[in-house]
């Protein structure tokens, strides 16, 4: 069989591994087929194998191998020198031929090798299919060890691991051999066309340049057809290895079934699992010494270089050094500088393995803990601690992915200046040395990438035996674990952090500054306690003014200002309280501050400007509730003081909210700010020849008879003028505004004025005016005509 290059394919992921070798084992160039019989047989022979049994395929393959190896070794005689060619060749024409007889000889080889790999898995097969079927149960008496189940864990995971990648091989061969299948009918017309072209040449140059180009392209189909036959080898030998594969995996998954009822992790196990896990940490701890000591080596000798150059650098101003002397020294110094840092990644790289034992070693303990408990809390914790693990290694690995790449690409380069003679460029001996570095560095990174693959692989099993562990719980057990998850659900949805703020914190009696977390759980109790205290300073608010009214005689109105402003001072207490209550520091305000601040003091300026024009309402009393007041030309009572407005009842029923500071800032008549009594006017005109005295004494009656008119003071007749068309009086009288409407009384006073006007005689007086015509010219009469307009029409 054909040995890919090891450096080649350990650059690449495992799960690549095994088509690249195949695609390496392949020949690349894959063209037509000859055309004559004796080509066509041989092409038919090597395409299609498969027809053929094993004991004509085998010997045909071995012989088509002998004329291949002893074609090239003809042709290495009579044509291995680097200036003869066989007529009518080029140079790069006779490497090529060389390379299509060697691609041949590999071909076939391993077509052969596979031939055999595949009665060898067919006779694998039937042993364990007999195996397989004879199998009845464990020597190992039940219950299991966990460490068996284990076991077979590994084996399933890495059998679907194979499966995957067996079924992508397959997946590549088909895909290679459709493209070297339209290749070959390719070739096959490039060889009519030169047979159709020697028919009909004369010229022994063209002939000749002719014949040794369809010697070239039947060499080629040959190389081409055994491509394919080998590849159909290979896709049989596939095909026998995923079904003795998925045979396998089927057994495991039947062993697995048989064991997982009845499982145990005694003490026993724990130790050998612990066991193992001691002896690599040894080994790694007498490792991570020896490469300390070697980073302080190599840190002394890049001391030691910079030294020398930083010397020489110093004598070449003295031009006591040469430049190849500094350029030489440089090397070294950048040489002892990547063997450092490749130290040091080497030292990271085995501390990193030794957390990593360090973890697997708590998962085992943690594991052993569990398993004999059976809790479902820990359960539950134990499989989210597995999933953070999984999690963290998931990020980890593409991180020494990129520097197993890195050092990948300075290896290769390393090589290539070692093979295009590195003494043109350096010191073949420090560049050995850069070499070596990187491949230790590319080494270790490749240990804590299997390291990282071992972990993952055991978290996924773990995973699944608590998977399984938790179907096979009774019922009633699921159940409770079931409801004891979404406690813990509800547990930690409770106690997630909304965010931290700094606060003072009391330990020990020492007062030092700390963090209070802000969770969903506070802000819900903060929540409870408002709802729950908001109905019992209601309560508490009502009572005081209950208590005002009573014990304190204090007015209903001013009372119901002392309930409502008590309430909103138990408010603010309330909040405070519950803060502090559940541990929230007020640092949070300060901490909401800056542009939250600036936005709420924008947001509620007004509403905290009515507030404290409200506070200010209360202590100074410019009115109080039922007092007549003017505002804006709207009259009427108020009849509610607010913590943000106030109410004002008009005369007609209907309600006004006014903001606080509207009242304060603008002008306001108070009707009953200091005496509830108002006075008000009634103007009556008389005619003139009226008995003014008489009229007077007819109004007082008026007033004096009517009885919402106050007597103290008196009503007041004033006779104010001579008007144009009459004489006019003002009866001016007051009214208790805050019992008695004031436009009632003044239409009451005018109807008993009309009446009594009407019974005494006295005449109301009414617009009057005298025209005088001047008669000393007669009068000019004309009648005009007005045309239609269109408003008449």
């Amino acid at each position: 069989m054909t040995h890919t290059p090891s450096f080649l394919l350990r650059s690449f992921r495992p799960q690549w591994r095994l088509p690249l070798a195949v695609l390496l084992c392949i020949p690349l160039s894959v063209f037509g087929s000859r055309t004559d019989a004796k080509t066509g047989q041989q092409q038919k022979a090597d395409v299609s194998p498969a027809a053929d049994t094993a004991d004509t395929v085998i010997p045909n393959l071995r012989a088509r191998l002998t004329g291949a190896q002893a074609k090239f070794s003809r042709f290495q005689v009579e044509f291995g020198s680097s200036t003869n060619f066989p007529p009518g060749a080029t140079q790069a024409e006779t490497i090529e031929y060389r390379s299509l007889l060697q691609r041949c000889i590999q071909t076939y080889k391993a077509h052969l090798d596979a031939l055999s790999e595949i009665e060898t898995i067919r006779q694998r097969q039937q042993d364990f299919s007999r195996a397989a079927q004879t199998w009845t149960g464990f020597a190992e008496q039940p219950p299991y060890s966990v460490l068996l189940v284990d076991e077979i864990r590994d084996t399933i995971q890495s059998l679907e691991k194979k499966i995957k990648m067996e079924e992508t091989a397959q997946a590549f061969i088909e895909r290679f051999s459709a493209e070297t299948g339209a290749s070959m009918k390719s070739s096959e017309g490039a060889i009519r066309r030169l047979n159709e072209q020697l028919e009909s040449l004369t010229d022994p140059t063209l002939t000749g340049r002719l014949s040794w180009l369809r010697e070239l392209e039947q060499l080629r189909g040959q190389a081409a057809a055994a491509s394919l036959s080998a590849l159909d080898a290979r896709r049989r030998k596939l095909a026998e290895e995923l079904t003795e594969n998925r045979q396998r995996l089927t057994f495991a998954n039947r062993q697995l079934a048989a064991t997982n009822q009845k499982v145990c992790f005694t003490q026993k196990d724990l130790d050998k699992a612990l066991e193992h896990l001691n002896g690599e940490r040894l080994r790694l701890k007498a490792e991570e010494l020896s490469a300390y000591a070697r980073l302080e080596e190599s840190q002394q000798s890049l001391a030691n270089a910079r030294a020398n150059l930083q010397q020489a650098l110093q004598n070449t101003a003295q031009n006591a050094s040469t430049p190849d002397v500094i350029r030489h020294l440089q090397e070294i110094v950048d040489t002892r500088n990547i063997q450092s840092q490749a130290n040091t990644e080497i030292v990271t790289c085995i501390r990193q393995l030794l957390r990593g034992i360090d973890t697997e070693q708590q998962m085992w303990q943690t594991r052993f803990v569990i398993f004999a408990k059976h809790d479902a809390a820990e359960l539950q914790n134990a499989y989210k601690q597995l999933s953070r693990l999984h999690g963290l290694i998931l990020a980890s690995k593409p991180y020494f992915n990129q520097q197993i790449e890195l050092a990948t690409s300075q290896v290769i380069e390393q090589q290539s200046i070692l093979l295009n003679n590195a003494g043109s460029q350096g010191d073949p001996v420090l560049t050995q040395e850069r070499l070596e570095a990187f491949q230790r560095q590319a080494a270790a990174y490749r240990r804590v990438q299997d390291g990282l693959e071992k972990h993952e692989g055991l978290i996924l099993r773990w995973k699944l035996a608590l998977d399984g562990d938790r179907k096979t719980r009774p019922l009633a057990e699921r159940v409770r674990n079931f409801f004891t998850g979404v406690t813990a659900l509800a547990a930690n949805a409770w106690n997630f952090e909304l965010l931290v703020v700094k606060d003072t914190i009391t330990v020990e009696g020492q007062e030092i500054t700390g963090h209070r977390g802000i969770t969903v759980g506070k802000i819900m109790l903060v929540i409870l306690i408002l709802i729950i205290g908001y109905g019992i300073s209601k309560r508490i608010a009502r009572w005081l003014e209950r208590l005002s009214i009573r014990q304190l005689k204090i007015e209903p109105n001013q009372a119901n200002l002392i309930r409502r402003w008590s309430h909103v001072i138990l408010v603010v207490c309330l909040v405070l309280f519950s803060l502090v209550s559940v541990k929230i520091p007020l640092t949070i305000f300060a901490f909401a501050g800056g542009a939250l601040a600036i936005g709420v003091g924008f947001g509620t300026q007004n509403l905290l400007k009515n507030f404290i024009s409200g506070i200010i309402i209360l202590f100074e009393r410019p009115f109080r509730v039922g007092d007549v007041l003017d505002v804006a030309g709207q009259r009427g009572k108020i009849t509610c003081i607010g913590i943000r407005s106030s109410v004002l009842q008009l005369w007609d029923g209907t309600e006004t909210l006014i903001p606080n500071s509207a009242l304060l800032e603008n002008n306001l008549t108070n009707w009953t700010y200091s005496n509830r009594t108002v006075r008000f006017t009634v103007t009556v005109g008389v005619a003139y020849g009226s008995d003014t005295r008489r009229v007077a004494q007819l109004l007082g009656e008026v007033a004096d008879r009517h009885g919402l008119v106050q007597k103290d003071p008196k009503p007041q007749i004033i006779f104010t003028q001579f008007g144009d068309s009459a004489l006019s009086f003002d009866l001016l009288y007051w009214v208790d505004v805050l019992k008695h409407n004031s436009a009632h009384v003044a239409s009451d006073l005018r109807h008993m004025i009309a009446s009594t006007f009407a019974e005494h005689g006295v005449v109301m007086a009414f617009p009057q005016r005298d025209v005088h015509l001047d008669s000393s010219k007669p009068l000019k009469v004309q009648v005009v005509t007005q045309p239609d307009t269109p408003s008449d029409v």
